[in-house]
């Protein structure tokens, strides 16, 4: 923020927060009857705009030669502030110590938590009159000597003449502070205060653990900056029932009250990740009260700069807007920022869910941005803004999904084909496109490729025996796709023959030879036994005596006659149905109703040929 610009600002007291709950209000665009529509859903939660507050205690603390310092602990009372800590920077300032390694100096929140910011750090060379400030965002941490105005430094902080470091504690193990200090700890970060209250007592209680002692030695005053969120972080707004994706969003604002609107910083969230900052920078500097600002992609209204000086914003409707001289960075949970504005890129999203508006005040050197060597200080209280509400105005159009069902083989519980017809139908509401494609699976998850809409398609099961479940899906014209939709029916296909030897109606078969039957698959071997499986004379229901075997591995039913074949015969052989494959398929030979035997025929050699 231009530094040239800013003021001080009264501080002026929250208003009493009041919650209003709307339902969602739909708008039907009148000139197109269905098609588009126009839903507002609204958030009338006050939001206060705070970032935080700065707090200096300047009683000097003395520091004795040993032992706890003459003010212990030190204290500063925050108040007023809203939402939670999300950063906390401590400067001690008149820092004299022969030996700073000696001082042992732990902060403790109003609710209990604690951080040991500095022990045993910073050598042994005399220090006098420094200022310190702590930062888990410096550069570096304090040193174990030679504590001086560079070093931690950022290269934005060299001119300073602050030292600037993370707060470190280099003891093994906890220091000792005496009661009235909590138990001590080995942490020294300060975010172990991020997303506590900051209204209350802050205590800082100073320890020296060595017996150098000078005649100054004290830290003459300290500084807390507590750097806080807005409340509530994030606001929402939860849309639900819109059957369409977005056309067009606009954002209002409403009883927008702030003391410098250019300090507003405000990233807006869809439910699905998308992002615009609709506002950042812009607004001037000028207290504002009340104001009812629409941001719209469409509006030729630009946001008032702040640093082109073009006056103050007032009530109306402006294209949202960025003024980007620094990244804006947003507390957790917000995502990164990409500092884009339109509220384009929410079109072609679902807008159901929770829309998430995420607002900083980066006054000054304000959280996250903030220089903690800034001069002037946070004021006590921060600076204070407040929203009474706001609200989106969604434009989407009407593409509900279709939906539809698949029936295989007309519903049939039962198939001995792979190759099945789909019987599908699916319509689409109005004021839909229609349905127009179509796609089917095995699976669930591998789906086909789209095809046209029919009543009836061609579809292979996936083989093998066992239940078989088809899923298929719908497209209208808009690209919604139907719920996934599925039918099933029990795959039974029959073992078969695929070729026989001798080969039926053969002649000048030999009298000596084997008989063999190959399946389709894989048979129950307990099954191909003699009783299924028979030799006769064509015309004689006498069977001849054979030895039976089945090969698992080749599928193959072998049949040895114990004696030679009469020659110039005829014979038959029968593979009855009780013959199954391992699933309990009876043998089916012949495509008609019910389970068919095999039977097949040859004639043996006459008898002057067959020696």
């Amino acid at each position: 923020m231009n530094m040239a610009v800013l003021r001080r600002r009264a501080c002026r007291p929250l208003g009493l927060l009041l919650v209003v709950t709307l339902a969602p209000l739909t708008v039907v665009d009148a000139a197109s009857s269905a098609i588009p529509v126009t839903s507002v859903f609204a958030q009338d939660r006050d939001m206060a705009m705070s970032s935080g507050g700065g707090y200096e205690q300047v009683e000097k603390i003395a520091v004795p030669a040993t032992g706890v310092a003459e003010a212990y602990p030190s204290t500063v009372e925050a108040s007023g502030l809203q939402g939670v800590v999300r950063d906390v920077v401590v400067t001690l300032m008149g820092v004299t110590h022969p030996n700073p390694e000696d001082l042992d100096v732990m902060l403790v929140s109003p609710n209990g938590r604690r951080a040991v910011v500095m022990s045993d750090v910073g050598g042994s060379d005399d220090v006098a009159n420094l200022t310190i400030h702590l930062d888990d965002e410096a550069y570096g941490p304090l040193p174990d000597s030679n504590i001086h105005a560079e070093s931690g430094q950022s290269k934005d902080e060299r001119d300073s003449s602050h030292a600037v470091y993370q707060p470190r504690n280099a003891g093994a193990g906890a220091d000792t502070f005496p009661a009235p200090a909590p138990q001590t700890t080995e942490n020294s970060s300060l975010s172990v205060f991020d997303g506590t209250d900051p209204n209350g007592v802050w205590r800082l209680f100073v320890v020296d653990d060595g017996a150098a002692a000078g005649p100054n030695d004290a830290i003459g005053s300290w500084h807390l900056q507590i750097f806080t969120t807005s409340d509530p972080y994030p606001s929402t707004v939860e849309v639900s029932g819109v059957r369409g994706r977005v056309i067009d969003l606009d954002v209002t604002l409403t009883g927008l009250t702030h003391e410098a609107p250019a300090d507003i910083d405000m990233l807006l969230v869809g439910p699905q990740g998308e992002q615009a900052t609709v506002m950042s920078d812009n607004g001037g500097s000028r207290d504002v009260s009340d104001l009812v600002v629409t941001l719209d992609d469409e509006s030729t209204n630009t946001l008032p700069d702040e640093f082109a000086f073009s006056g103050p914003i007032r009530s109306g409707t402006y294209r949202p807007g960025n003024q980007v001289l620094i990244n804006d960075e947003y507390w957790p949970p917000a995502p990164a920022s990409t500092g884009k504005t339109a509220l384009g890129a929410f079109d072609g999203t679902d807008p159901n869910g929770t829309w998430r508006l995420f607002v900083n005040d980066d006054n000054l050197c304000g959280a996250p941005n903030r220089c903690p060597d800034a001069s002037p200080w946070l004021p006590a209280e921060g600076y204070l803004g407040t929203l009474a509400g706001w609200q989106l105005d969604i434009r989407w159009a009407d593409n509900a999904a279709p939906s539809g069902a698949v029936s295989v083989a007309g519903g049939a519980t039962a198939t001995g084909s792979t190759t099945v017809t789909l019987g599908v139908s699916a319509t689409d509401p109005a004021p839909g496109e229609g349905v127009t494609r179509m796609r089917f699976s095995n699976d669930g998850s591998t789906f086909s490729p789209f095809r046209p809409y029919a009543t009836s398609a061609a579809w292979d099961l996936l083989p093998g025996d066992g239940p078989r479940t088809v899923y298929a899906q719908f497209s209208d014209g808009a690209g919604n796709l139907s719920p996934v939709v599925s039918d099933t029916i029990t795959l039974a296909i029959a073992p078969r023959a695929t070729r026989v030897k001798p080969a039926a109606r053969a002649k000048h078969v030999r009298t000596g030879a084997t008989l063999k039957v190959f399946a389709t698959e894989p048979l129950a071997a307990r099954t191909v036994i003699k009783r299924h499986v028979r030799l006769t004379k064509k015309g004689s229901s006498r069977a001849i005596r054979a030895k039976v075997h089945y090969l698992f591995g080749k599928q193959m039913v072998r049949v040895e006659p114990k004696q030679r074949l009469a020659p110039d015969t005829t014979y038959r052989v029968t593979l009855r149905t009780r013959v199954t494959d391992l699933a309990g398929n009876r043998w089916d030979q012949v495509d008609k109703p019910g389970a068919q035997p095999l039977r097949w025929t040859f004639t043996t050699r006459p008898a002057r040929r067959d020696n």
